[in-house]
């Protein structure tokens, strides 16, 4: 006998507003299909962490070394591979903002035109060409460092450092005072034509980026057959990481050949043999904002078109799930007995102990 397919769904902050919002008044997150497979479950212990951190530990790398995030994100964006040699790092542009006793990094800076972006990107490199350092630009937000020595770095993923105080998250290296590059980069962001106008518009202004990712790629230790998500950027690294096919979910509507509009869905009934990653990135913005209305969107979107049809298949013994919200534990649902009819389904997702 075959056996069933593995689904590990990954759903970064899925649970942990959710302390937080059980405190507002008459406080209803309503998920049936979830609320149902929550019921009962296990869970094993996982150290915290983000989202690119649960990503390879998905396909058994590990989470203690530096992420080779930049070298499989890079490939996303470009044909070409990365230097083989040389060093690679994402440097994401970011706001920071200076307090009474710390920096914040408060924003990813997501609204750049492409002109703009390749501005800033011309503006580092007339700069830095002298030290040997090369900026690249991924898209519009992602952009990479690339200098042709390679050393060992520790750094911290930027979806770990929104909202706290830069200073709790320095690179580590025994080879480079990397707080003195980054010192330089935001003095010279700091002057740019473009932050000007930002700053005008009453826009956050770009003025410094977030280095990260450096690790040096690695062969996974775990197979997976497919790696599906919502966002193409996370997906396709994950894919190329573990070497498997990948394919974007996505509900845009299509016309067929009758002109008649119709959703363009993953078929979940068709799940191959091993094990399918699934990765839905729809909470992370209302987590960060601080966005009941949106959680509560992004929460009905996923019950009913990614939810519902796996409840269906796990219900039935067709498929075995794991959930990972990248918190501190990775659930498994199990069913409820049959002599267990009289145990209520609670109303509402905010009821489970999450």
């Amino acid at each position: 006998m075959p056996k069933k397919p593995k689904v590990h769904l990954i759903i970064p902050q899925l649970f942990q507003p959710l302390m937080l919002w059980k405190k507002a008044d008459k406080l209803e997150l309503k998920a049936p299909y979830l609320t149902r497979l929550l019921q009962n479950y296990t869970f094993k212990q996982q150290p915290s962490g983000g989202l690119n951190a649960r990503l390879f530990s998905a396909i058994g790398l590990s989470t203690e070394e530096e992420l080779p995030v930049a070298n499989y994100r890079y490939q996303t964006h470009s044909s070409t591979l990365p230097l083989v040699d040389g060093l690679l790092l994402c440097a994401d542009p970011v706001h920071l903002e200076v307090g009474m006793s710390d920096v914040t990094l408060t924003h990813k800076i997501t609204d750049l035109s492409q002109a703009e972006a390749k501005e800033i990107i011309n503006l580092l490199n007339a700069h830095f060409k002298q030290d040997g350092l090369t900026f690249i630009l991924g898209s519009k937000s992602q952009w990479y460092l690339s200098m042709q020595a390679r050393e060992a770095i520790r750094t911290t993923p930027i979806e770990e450092v929104i909202g706290k105080n830069i200073a709790d998250y320095p690179i580590k290296s025994e080879h480079r005072n990397w707080h003195i590059l980054q010192n330089e980069i935001q003095m010279l962001l700091h002057s740019a034509t473009l932050n000007q106008h930002r700053e005008m518009a009453g826009l956050p202004t770009l003025n410094s980026l977030w280095l990260w990712g450096g690790g040096k790629p690695e062969t996974a230790k775990n197979k997976a057959s497919l790696v599906l998500s919502d966002k193409p950027t996370s997906g396709k690294m994950l894919a190329l990481a573990a070497q498997c096919p990948y394919q974007k979910y996505t509900l845009q509507k299509l016309n067929d050949e009758q002109n008649h509009n119709h959703p363009v869905e993953f078929d979940f009934a068709a799940l191959p043999q091993g094990k399918t990653i699934m990765i839905n990135e729809s909470f992370v913005e209302a987590a960060i904002n601080n966005d009941l209305n949106a959680y509560q969107l992004a929460l009905e979107n996923l019950d009913m078109h990614w939810i519902k049809p796996l409840y269906a298949l796990w219900k039935n013994k067709k498929i075995t799930l794991q959930i990972d919200s990248c918190n501190e534990k990775i659930i498994t649902p199990w069913v409820t007995p049959g002599w267990k009819f009289w145990k209520k389904i609670p109303d509402s997702l905010s009821e489970l102990d999450l």
